[in-house]
C-alpha cells in the first residue's frame, strides 16, 4: 500500500483520485491483468516473494543480475537482463512515465515477454528436477543416503497392513436410495393416472401421494417449534 500509494496515486487538483490510463484505454484482457498487478504488488517479483518468507528488504535481490532488490521499478527499468526488450518495445526510462505511458498495449506487451523471460532464465538458475523414468523397482525402493530412510513407494503388503489397520466398517449398514425411492413413486402415480385419467378423481391427489415423504423424514426433520406471540 505504501508502494502503491508513493508511485501510483494521484489525486487532481480538484480533489478527486485520477483514473489510471490503462483503465482508460482499451486493452485485451491479459495485458491489463499484468499491468494491474504490477502496479497493485500481485506479482512473483523478490520484492514480494522475499516479504512472504520474512527476508529483510535490503536482502530481496534480483535472482538474474543480483546488483540490486527486484523491485517493479528494478524490474522495468534498471534490470540488465531485459535491455534489448526495453529497446524493442521502445521503454521509457523513468519509472513514473513508463506506467503513464499512451501506448498501455505496448507497455502490456513488454511486461508480458519480461516475465516470460525471468521464468526461463530461473528454470536454467534452479536445479533441474529428477527424472520420472524409472523402473518398479527403483521406485519402491529405499533412499540410503548416510542413514535408512523412508520408503518412496508403498509395496502391496504395505498397502494390505493399512488396510488392516482401519476401523471396520458398520455392519448391516447400507445408504439409503430415498431418490430412487421417489422416483418410482413418481412413475407408478404417472402409470395410476394414465389409466384413471377419465375418471372424476384429478390426477393431483396421485401425484402428492407420490411425493409424500417417507416416514422417518419427520421424524429426522421436526417441524419448527410455534412461538406464541
Amino acid at each position: 500500500m505504501l508502494y502503491y500509494r508513493e508511485h501510483f496515486l494521484h489525486i487532481s487538483d480538484t480533489g478527486f483520485i485520477e483514473i489510471p490510463r490503462y483503465m482508460q484505454t482499451y486493452l485485451p484482457h491479459h495485458l491489463r491483468v499484468v499491468i494491474g498487478q504490477l502496479r497493485v504488488s500481485s506479482h512473483q517479483l523478490e520484492i514480494e516473494r522475499g516479504r512472504s518468507r520474512g527476508v529483510p528488504r535490503e536482502e530481496r535481490w534480483c535472482p538474474l543480475c543480483q546488483t540490486e532488490v527486484e523491485s517493479e521499478e528494478h524490474f522495468v527499468i534498471s534490470c540488465p537482463a531485459y535491455l534489448d526488450l526495453r529497446a524493442q518495445f521502445q521503454i521509457e526510462e523513468s519509472f513514473q512515465l513508463c506506467m503513464t505511458m499512451g501506448d498501455q498495449r505496448r507497455l502490456g506487451r513488454f511486461l508480458t515477454a519480461a516475465y516470460e523471460r525471468r521464468e526461463r532464465s530461473l528454470q536454467h538458475i534452479h536445479q533441474p528436477r529428477v527424472s520420472t523414468q524409472q523402473t518398479i523397482t527403483q521406485f519402491f525402493q529405499r533412499v540410503e543416503l548416510h542413514q535408512r530412510g523412508p520408503s518412496i513407494g508403498l509395496t502391496l503388503h504395505q498397502a494390505a497392513a493399512q488396510r488392516a489397520r482401519r476401523r471396520p466398517r458398520m455392519g448391516g449398514y447400507r445408504r439409503p436410495r430415498l431418490y430412487h425411492e421417489d422416483v418410482s413413486r413418481i412413475r407408478i402415480a404417472y402409470d395410476h393416472m394414465m389409466e384413471h385419467r377419465r375418471t372424476t378423481t384429478p390426477w393431483v391427489v396421485f401425484l402428492q401421494e407420490a411425493l409424500r415423504p417417507p416416514p422417518m423424514y419427520h421424524i429426522l426433520h421436526p417441524p419448527p417449534p410455534i412461538t406464541c406471540r
